[in-house]
């Protein structure tokens, strides 16, 4: 699981951080910090980051099916 945090003022890469040392799975969680700037950034940023081959964008503001 990645996460690329985009400056955000509002404690977000805090937050990260916590679940980033307290939940443990299956799937190791990476994080960074966004080096440039707007979703395009992030979005190149987080799959140069990827290792497998299943890749899902999932905003802030979105939902997941169950099923995924």
């Amino acid at each position: 699981v990645i996460f690329v945090e985009g400056g955000s003022q509002d404690g977000t890469w805090e937050e990260i951080e916590r679940v980033g040392r307290e939940v443990v799975g299956p799937y190791p969680i990476r994080a960074f910090q966004q080096p440039g700037q707007g979703k395009c950034d992030a979005v190149r940023h987080g799959f140069a980051q990827a290792r497998n081959e299943l890749l899902v964008i999932l905003d802030a503001d979105m939902t997941m099916p169950p099923e995924l």
